[in-house]
């Protein structure tokens, strides 16, 4: 008995002095790439405006909108997408306005809301941290005039505050960022991605090009581009007719900024327009066509000048139709009378009377052969709300009610 004592192996003890030695843990190489790493802070996206698109937004959000020109399209697209996204914003932006109490310090700023949360908006996307010089310089040099001067001079005597709020409220939600505290339907970035992949859609003005073999050699000189009889085939360095609308041509996404900058742009030879605002003028003047109407038709309302100006050039080819009749102008009348002479545009006739308050004695009626229906509609299957505004020229109006 006691010699098995004497070979029965003792277990150790645990002490203090006396630790026992755990078997190593084997961990699985995906669980091991993931320890000790950090989770990635998404970084903020770039500034993709200036200072002169701030100023040209803030005319457009000026009440009545100031009246403004861009330099080509992409600029216009620029601008019309930054006051897009600052409506997007624009209830976080409130949220932290609110926090450090801004309007009851700033009370003469209340009626001028849009134009803070547009400078809000920079300023948040700068860090709060201060224009940089030459940027500054322009600043002074167009803010005075729009307004902008008094409100970005009282963002900054609060912008620790702000920045403190804006902290504050992504803490709340738990967010890195603040497209995460948007509700589900505007954090999309559809506006970016459409741009990025939806092909660049442009019709011809038959009144500014007589012969569009010559405008498709002109076309593959000036972009190196060749031209293709498949739109499946369509890539960067080609172009195609559409084969549903008339006198519309296809470009490659990537070609965007290029041909908004282009002299085929800028002298109104080629229309720069969504394919989906086309498809209505087009059936409709095919229907006329095929009818072969002889007189002249009317647009009821002119909700789109370029959809408006695409009906009236495929018009223009058609020598049973006298002219273009469109109604419901508004006090817009002279604005789109002066856009259609920029197109030498010579078969529209423009109303700013509403169709249904037309007499039906009235003269010019008695030679109309058709009518182009085109209420006001909810616009729920935009697909773009930026193209749409500056195909309606309706900006704060289409920003704010368009669906997203």
């Amino acid at each position: 008995m006691f010699d098995q004592l004497m070979y029965e192996e003792e277990k150790p003890k645990l002490h203090e002095w006396n630790l026992i030695n755990r078997p190593k843990q084997v961990i699985c190489e995906a669980l091991s790439d993931r320890i000790g790493k950090k989770p990635k802070r998404p970084s903020k996206p770039p500034i993709t405006w200036t200072v002169s698109d701030i100023a040209k937004a803030g005319c457009l959000l000026c009440c009545p909108p100031k009246e403004t020109s861009f330099e080509d399209e992409q600029e216009m697209r620029r601008v019309y997408s930054l006051i897009y996204d600052v409506f997007r914003y624009k209830y976080v932006l409130n949220q932290a306005l609110g926090d450090v109490r801004f309007y009851q310090a700033f009370p003469n700023l209340l009626n001028a809301a849009p134009h803070v949360w547009l400078l809000l908006f920079d300023l948040y996307h700068r860090q709060f941290e201060g224009r940089i010089e030459a940027d500054a310089v322009v600043a002074r040099k167009l803010f005075p005039d729009i307004g902008l001067t008094l409100v970005e001079n009282a963002l900054w005597t609060k912008r620790v505050k702000l920045a403190a709020a804006v902290a504050r409220l992504r803490i709340k939600h738990n967010a890195l960022e603040l497209a995460e505290m948007l509700p589900e339907h505007l954090r999309s970035e559809k506006v970016t991605e459409f741009s990025k992949t939806n092909p660049v859609t442009c019709w011809v003005n038959c009144y500014k090009v007589n012969d569009t073999q010559v405008l498709c050699k002109d076309i593959e000189t000036t972009f190196n581009l060749k031209m293709v009889i498949d739109a499946k085939k369509l890539k960067q360095n080609t172009f195609v007719w559409d084969r549903h609308c008339p006198q519309i041509i296809g470009f490659h996404s990537s070609m965007r900024d290029r041909i908004a900058k282009s002299s085929f742009v800028k002298d109104h030879m080629l229309i720069v327009q969504d394919k989906s605002f086309c498809l209505g003028p087009a059936t409709f003047h095919k229907l006329v066509v095929d009818l072969e109407l002889t007189g002249s038709v009317i647009q009821s309302h002119v909700n789109s000048p370029r959809t408006t100006a695409y009906l009236a050039t495929l018009l223009a080819r058609n020598e049973r139709i006298k002219r273009l009749m469109a109604f419901s102008a508004g006090h817009r009348k002279n604005e789109y009378e002066r856009y259609f002479r920029d197109l030498g545009m010579t078969n529209v006739v423009i109303f700013s009377d509403r169709l249904i308050d037309t007499p039906p004695d009235a003269s010019y009626m008695e030679e109309v052969v058709a009518v182009f229906a085109t209420p006001p509609n909810s616009y729920s299957a935009v697909v773009d709300p930026v193209d749409l505004m500056y195909n309606k020229n309706r900006f704060v109006a289409v920003a704010e009610t368009c669906p997203c």
